[in-house]
């Protein structure tokens, strides 16, 4: 039981920091680009900017001076107010996973920042504290989840691996040796095996340096550098007006070719160091853990984050692969939950279990983690007429591209007929990717999951179980019906809620899915 109590007064700190961050281009523009400015218009433009301060300032202080938390063994109690108190209870049970994120601000001042969402709607769904001692966050976090804090659980390590070496001591000399060989045994795994860390969660994933190296090239992050260079030049020459100096460097550099090519040459090195250096900041402390109930997630150097799931509130499971993944083999593995994470102006996708995973090791991993889910490999075709659907279908984007090329009639290298030629490219890459798709579409239903697998260029392979969808829908057009097709769609909980769709299967699975999708009732559990 902890008495009610103010936020860490960090907070303010934090707040303030955040203040300063967002009014960065407005001090910019108002106090730098116009600090010779005599117009009305700057004038005044400052004089507002000193009463948002102001007020933003005294906000500061009364937010933290008028807002308190309380947390027993049952519940959050939140309090607003000084004069007319608002008091919110959300009980533990509506938790749907909780985060970590610790940035470069709150490692400065050894403590972290903790969020926890709920499965309940609108703005206060989320409880964050966006500043706390990290033991302050071990205890909330034992409190609400029951999860071992980090110090407990490294005693705990250490007395058991004392026991262990009482098993051979004086001390058991009483005792035969089957009975010690038993004891160790039992010990043994426990302490030493290498497949868990020092908190008792069987790690299933640490990225290798060539794990590394692929995200790098995966992700493309090398191509990050030239956009930032370009960006840092205008600035620069808005600010210093340095466009006549670059002039004569650039037409020198062409002049001479053997400049050219080495700064092409260094250009091609530090984008290559940049993606690799990013790409590293990112995954390079990434883990991937569970224990019985939860799943864990860590990453980030400079900027650490940390997720947890619960496993029962994962609603379903999608594996993604992007073009360029299904060519390297890698595939990313994201989970439906009810909750979303988030801290502030960051997205954090926790869905995501890491995004450049080998495809047969994200299929395995499924399974260890989510032991109560199934990867089938073995999933069926659409039917032949369902090609014929797909062609058949009216293309907007071609229709309304070829009429703007029509009207427009762009005129390159003196040939006016390019409408028609861009119109038969984007109409052959719209006819491809159609067939794409149903070369890769599949479905199979088990008796208690349903799994689709849908896309062209890149494909998405969606588990549920059926316990897990809400609601269901069947669907068919004149088309569908008469070749004897329909299309099929799920939804699940979640932020914002996730639909699942697949399109053209036979009219018989159809049925068979209504029928399956009834003996849901016999596998929820109604709470009143």
């Amino acid at each position: 039981m902890m008495k009610d109590k103010r936020y860490h007064p960090y907070v303010m700190l934090f707040e303030l920091g955040s203040l300063i961050k967002n009014s960065f281009f407005i001090v910019l523009y108002l106090f730098v680009f116009q600090w010779k400015s005599t117009s009305n218009f700057v004038h005044y433009g400052r004089l507002a900017f000193y009463l948002f301060l102001v007020i933003s300032l005294i906000a500061i202080v009364w937010r933290w001076f008028s807002r308190r938390y309380e947390l027993d063994d049952h519940a959050f109690h939140l309090y607003k107010g000084l004069m007319h108190q608002k008091k919110q209870s959300i009980p533990y049970s509506k938790v749907q996973n909780h985060s970590r994120h610790t940035s470069l601000f709150h490692k400065l001042l050894h403590v972290t920042s903790l969020r926890f969402e709920t499965g309940i709607s609108g703005e206060e769904a989320a409880i964050v504290f966006k500043v706390v001692t990290i033991e302050e966050a071990d205890r909330i976090v034992h409190l609400v989840t029951g999860q071992a804090i980090q110090g407990e659980t490294d005693i705990l390590i250490e007395n058991e691996a004392d026991e262990s070496r009482d098993v051979s001591g004086t001390e058991t000399s009483g005792l035969d040796s089957s009975c010690t060989e038993r004891i160790k045994e039992e010990h043994q795994p426990r302490i030493a095996s290498p497949k868990r860390n020092t908190a008792g969660r069987t790690i299933h994933f640490r990225p290798t340096r060539k794990d590394i190296i692929k995200a790098s090239f995966t992700s493309l992050s090398f191509l990050v550098l030239l956009p930032l260079l370009v960006s840092f030049y205008f600035k620069l020459d808005e600010m210093f007006h340095v466009e006549e100096e670059a002039e004569g460097v650039f037409i020198y550099l062409l002049e001479s070719w053997w400049m050219l090519v080495i700064l092409i040459a260094a250009l091609v090195l530090l984008s290559l160091a940049f993606g690799l250096i990013r790409t590293f900041l990112i995954y390079g402390k990434y883990e991937i853990s569970s224990d019985a109930s939860h799943i864990f997630i860590v990453r980030g150097l400079i900027q650490e984050s940390s997720f947890s799931i619960a496993k029962d509130k994962v609603q379903a499971v999608e594996i993604e692969q992007s073009f360029m993944k299904r060519i390297l083999g890698l595939a990313e593995v994201r989970l439906t939950s009810a909750g979303d994470l988030s801290f502030e102006d960051e997205k954090l996708k926790s869905s995501s279990l890491y995004p450049y995973l080998p495809v047969k090791q994200a299929y395995a991993m499924i399974k260890e983690i989510l032991p109560a889910y199934e990867v089938n490999e073995h999933m069926y075709k659409l039917p032949n007429a369902s090609i014929w659907v797909r062609l058949a279908r009216p293309s907007w984007i071609w229709m309304i591209a070829t009429g703007s090329l029509i009207a427009f009639k762009p005129s390159w290298f003196g040939y006016n007929g390019w409408w028609w030629v861009l119109s038969c490219a984007l109409l052959l890459y719209v006819l491809v990717s159609r067939i794409m798709d149903f070369k890769n579409t599949r479905y199979v239903l088990s008796q208690h999951f349903v799994q689709f697998k849908t896309g062209s260029w890149s494909t998405k392979l969606f588990i549920s179980k059926r316990n897990k969808i809400i609601e269901i829908k069947v669907s068919s057009n004149p088309l569908q019906r008469r070749l004897g097709l329909a299309s099929l769609g799920t939804i699940n909980r979640g932020k914002p809620v996730y639909h699942a769709k697949i399109e053209d299967v036979p009219n018989e699975l159809s049925v068979m899915f209504l029928d399956w999708y009834k003996g849901r009732t016999a596998e929820i559990e109604i709470k009143t």
